[in-house]
């Protein structure tokens, strides 16, 4: 079993203000891939919620595809 230290925002804070930047980045990396299901989650609800406000036809959710597509192709 792990041990439980109990931090406040604050100290929390503090610590993340001692590391290094690599040490920071590692961090960044570890709360990025423990979060991505939450995430996720959270990003699918606002699509459904979207949806349900605002239903998309197929034709105007190709339409927006294809504007996505032609953005990116423009961007390069």
């Amino acid at each position: 079993m792990k041990p439980i230290i109990e931090l406040t925002p604050q100290q929390i804070d503090r610590a993340i203000e001692g590391l290094s930047p690599e040490e920071k980045l590692r961090l960044t990396e570890k709360l990025e891939k423990e979060t991505l299901s939450l995430r996720w989650r959270q990003i699918l609800r606002a699509i459904d919620v979207r949806l349900k406000k605002s239903p998309l036809s197929t034709r105007e959710a190709l339409e927006e595809i294809k504007a996505y597509r032609q953005e990116k192709r423009n961007a390069h």
